[in-house]
């Protein structure tokens, strides 16, 4: 989040595979982000938008296929890496050692979380590959949200948040898929909201580190 962001203050230049962001904050410092995309974006079918506490980019994807993650992910190195070691000894004896190193198998990616809102409900996605239809616990109170999954590798993902705004626990619910989880809380009032999580109190003044706060990507 950034107080006081006006529209003026804010650059947003995209390229097809290319997104960089810059603020000009009102301490007189500059915020900048850059993104290598993971897949190209129709620029001009892409746009974005500043409001007092928030900028949101909306991108237009080239496909409707769902992007693995934000930026590009680096080439796997296949290759086996080989160094040659000469070993003395005290006689002067030589021998020739070659040490392979193996290419370790990568870890699974962690699960993550995104989530949008209508004027009823708030919609939190959970992205956890070959999920665990029966690992999974999900619990709702009017000011909390518990999820727990089973991920792939055995190990358990949670999630707790305290929310914004109050919910009807009553008709909320959550479907399941071998790749995600979907939460779908049922808002206690009718309205936006501005974020996901209740605002911490603020205790005394601390310098802020701007985050952008809402990053969109739009299917054709």
């Amino acid at each position: 989040m950034i107080k006081n962001l006006k529209e003026t203050d804010v650059k947003v230049k995209l390229i097809d595979e290319t997104l960089d962001v810059s603020c000009n904050l009102a301490d007189g410092s500059t915020f900048r982000l850059h993104f290598n995309l993971f897949k190209p974006i129709y620029v001009q079918d892409s746009n974005w938008s500043v409001t007092p506490s928030k900028l949101e980019i909306k991108l237009k994807k080239t496909d409707r296929k769902r992007w693995q993650s934000l930026e590009q992910i680096p080439e796997k190195i296949n290759k086996r890496n080989s160094q040659t070691l000469n070993v003395s000894n005290s006689s002067l004896q030589r021998a020739q050692v070659t040490l392979t190193a193996c290419q370790q198998q990568s870890p699974p990616p962690k699960p993550k979380h995104d989530w949008y809102q209508s004027d009823t409900h708030v919609i939190i996605v959970v992205h956890i590959r070959n999920l665990n239809t029966e690992g999974v616990k999900v619990e709702f109170t009017e000011n909390h949200l518990y999820a727990e999954c089973l991920c792939e590798d055995e190990s358990l993902y949670k999630l707790s948040l305290a929310l914004f705004k109050q919910i009807n626990p009553a008709e909320s619910d959550y479907s399941i898929s071998t790749s995600k989880l979907e939460i779908r809380m049922r808002k206690a009032n009718k309205g936006r909201w501005s974020n996901l999580e209740a605002m911490p109190m603020v205790v005394k003044n601390c310098p802020e580190t701007p985050v952008v706060s809402c990053l969109k990507i739009e299917s054709v």
